[in-house]
């Protein structure tokens, strides 16, 4: 499916990296192959058409047991070039017989709407969502999106808060997701615009940008750049999950290359009386410290000490790693190298989340089965959870997709509550369109 292919090749572009000194800190890891029940359950299939196909955001909780999360594709229209639509923003929530729905709020119509939703959405205290996509827009090269709840009826009402140009400093075609920071401002990348460079394919190296509310109701939104990539710091956007992360005003996040040695990097980006200072933190090397991992393609968590949580697609034992990087002097831990098919995952692509233990639960967008003809030649992913006791990290694979309906390729991040994991596959489900899905304890 064409939504497929599309967004495995944003998600397989290179961003940025950046140089440190730094240690590494073996942690002693054990590999455990799932050896437990299969609690998996497919809890919504996606039907390739009006309700959305191909779901690549992260589920975003409702409060009341159900999510919101957005498609890449599908919803009807027909302006866009995705299949069979421009994407949509919809609603799962489960019934008292335990059976899942799903309302589509909103089928975006493409430029000058907007199109192709990628990335996290957030959602404010009068229950709007925010979003960003990567088509549509004035000039179709993106934009920044609010849905707002009905006052009256069903029908939720879409504003396009900004319309990114293309191939300006401003910045097209953000593919993060947004962020909310201290008052009220939405952070955001955008995997192409601002400094203009033939080392970045002549469409720029990308930006982080902000919007600043409304200073009174009604009103618009402001939208400007704070920082412009440079060759040595290229975004490339990192695909769905580089989004960035916020802790005392300070923003951190990943890129995939770029940097001292091109494999990727974890960034920070501070405000000192009104303009922004980047710092490179931390740069991976494939040729020089292969085992620590390389190319990062999601984005960072952080712990309650400060310490920084991610995955890289590539290297460890060849498959890519969990790493750590922990505070002072931002040293380096390997938590997890994964072993790749059959019995492992390979090449994460999605952020970590914690469960109130500290446990780590992520995904894997390849590896696992390779039986069925969408897994044969990589594998369809998995579905891990690595646990922690004395300081040792272990995996256990929860769920190992096998291309059929119960999905395949899973590359978002997962939610966690009361042990409960919940997540989308991009592919797979009986329509090769998608699923939602819930592993139970």
């Amino acid at each position: 499916m064409s939504a497929h292919v599309m967004s495995a090749q944003a998600l397989g572009r290179r961003a940025s990296t950046f140089t440190l000194t730094f240690a590494v800190i073996a942690a002693a890891l054990s590999f455990t192959p799932q050896a437990h029940a299969d609690r998996y359950k497919v809890v919504y299939t996606f039907q390739d058409g009006s309700d959305g196909s191909g779901p690549e955001s992260n589920l975003l909780p409702d409060g009341a047991g159900g999510f919101y999360g957005t498609t890449y594709a599908g919803g009807g229209a027909t302006t866009c070039v995705y299949d069979a639509g421009c994407g949509t923003v919809y609603h799962i929530s489960p019934t008292k017989s335990g059976a899942w729905t799903e309302t589509v709020l909103y089928r975006f119509g493409g430029s000058p709407d907007a199109g192709g939703p990628l990335g996290a959405l957030v959602k404010d205290s009068a229950g709007n969502l925010y979003g960003s996509t990567s088509g549509g827009g004035t000039l179709n090269c993106g934009t920044v999106f609010e849905l707002s709840p009905p006052a009256v009826g069903n029908a939720w009402t879409d504003t396009v808060l900004h319309s990114f140009p293309c191939g300006t400093s401003d910045g097209s075609q953000p593919e993060g997701g947004l962020t909310w920071g201290p008052g009220g401002v939405l952070y955001g990348i955008t995997e192409y615009g601002g400094y203009y460079d033939l080392d970045c394919y002549e469409v720029g190296c990308g930006t982080v940008f902000q919007l600043l509310p409304p200073a009174q109701a009604g009103g618009s939104w402001t939208e400007s750049v704070i920082h412009e990539f440079s060759p040595e710091e290229v975004s490339a956007g990192g695909g769905v999950n580089l989004g960035l992360v916020v802790r005392d005003g300070i923003l951190y996040g990943a890129t995939g290359e770029g940097g001292t040695y091109y494999d990727g990097s974890v960034l920070e980006l501070s405000q000192q009386v009104g303009s922004w200072t980047y710092q490179d933190i931390f740069s991976f090397a494939e040729f020089e410290a292969p085992g620590n991992g390389y190319y990062p393609y999601a984005g960072v968590v952080l712990d309650g000490a400060g310490n920084i949580y991610g995955t890289a697609g590539s290297g460890g034992s060849g498959y890519g790693v969990v790493y750590e990087l922990t505070e002072p002097g931002l040293a380096l831990n390997v938590l997890y190298s994964f072993e790749g098919s059959p019995n492992d995952g390979s090449d994460s692509k999605a952020s970590l989340a914690f469960d109130t233990a500290g446990n780590l639960y992520g995904t894997t967008a390849y590896g696992g089965s390779e039986a069925g003809q969408l897994c044969r030649t990589s594998g369809c992913g998995v579905v891990f959870e690595l646990s922690n006791s004395s300081g040792a990290w272990s995996e256990t694979v929860l769920h190992t997709f096998v291309g059929g309906t119960d999905g395949a390729y899973p590359f978002t991040p997962v939610y966690v509550h009361n042990g409960i994991v919940f997540g989308t596959a991009h592919n797979g489900g009986a329509k090769s369109a998608g699923i939602v899905f819930e592993i139970i304890p």
